[in-house]
């Protein structure tokens, strides 16, 4: 039977650094004359959710008073249409005011983190600085938060010895999920651990059909499992065609991934560790019967 999954998603937080112009806002750190902020946006550590969740550092100068934030999708500011003076007033009007900072001893400035929690889709993050002097510097970053929605529940049979020898040959219960927004982004929850899941991604483009039915192919892109191999160290998976950066491995060489209209799924995954290769073999994902 050739029933088995797999992808790599890059969830992902997104970076947004504004540089201090000096000409604006002054050469030397801590002589500023109007307000100025940084803001910053990553994937939370866990037990936050990281596909989801957005943790925020934002660093301001020591001209700032107060600032404020503000979440919304990017999609939504867009059709607001107003000047960016203008959305700064609004994020200030309809925000949350940080409250927590910490101050820098050397220069001033002032520092905060904080956690925005369950943003999905293309999200906007906005941080408002307010000056002593009444005046307002706005900086945002964006956010993009996956959404997933469980397709089956079952067991995941791992091929890989090197995969058994932390695991053993399988694991029951494994949820198969797929991305909200974008319906060819597909993992494996917590396959391998809490929040170490095996992520893939279908190509539509590419079906085969076989004595079990018709399938479509599945890539897996290199991504690390969270398991440490007893004598080498960290191991990581990907397919044949990230492995040798060829894609005809997958599409023309026979070494396909594939999921059927029943959810059952095979994967010919490649694992290895910074000194090498453990080389390559069929996992494969096995509904539970409804």
């Amino acid at each position: 039977m050739k029933k088995y999954i797999s992808l790599f998603v890059s969830l992902v937080a997104v970076l947004a650094v504004a540089s201090c112009q000096k000409d604006k806002y002054g050469a030397v750190s801590g002589n500023d004359s109007n307000p100025f902020v940084v803001v910053n946006v990553y994937a939370p550590e866990l037990p936050a959710d990281p596909d989801c969740d957005a943790f925020v550092r934002v660093a301001a100068n020591n001209v700032t008073s107060e600032m404020y934030y503000f979440a919304e999708p990017v999609a939504t500011k867009e059709a607001r249409n107003l000047p960016e003076a203008e959305y700064a007033n609004y994020v200030i009007k309809n925000g949350t005011k940080i409250s927590s900072t910490t101050v820098s001893e050397f220069d001033g400035s002032i520092g905060a983190e904080f956690l925005i929690p369950q943003l999905f889709g293309k999200n906007l993050i906005s941080v408002v600085s307010v000056g002593k002097n009444g005046a307002s510097y706005i900086a945002s970053a964006e956010y993009y938060g996956i959404k997933w929605n469980t397709l089956a529940t079952g067991t995941y049979k791992f091929g890989s010895s090197a995969i058994k020898g932390v695991l053993g040959a399988s694991k029951e219960g494994v949820l198969l999920q797929q991305s909200d927004d974008d319906k060819t982004l597909y993992r494996f929850k917590n396959l391998f651990k809490e929040g170490s899941h095996l992520q893939v991604v279908a190509y539509p483009k590419y079906t085969a059909t076989d004595a079990d039915g018709t399938y479509t192919f599945l890539r897996v892109p290199a991504q690390a499992t969270g398991l440490n191999h007893a004598s080498y160290g960290a191991m990581s998976v990907r397919d044949y065609g990230y492995r040798y950066g060829d894609d005809g491995y997958i599409f023309e060489g026979g070494y396909e991934g594939g999921i059927y209209e029943d959810y059952n799924v095979f994967l010919y995954l490649h694992v290895y560790v910074s000194a090498g290769n453990f080389g390559g073999a069929y996992d494969f994902f096995i509904p539970d019967s409804k």
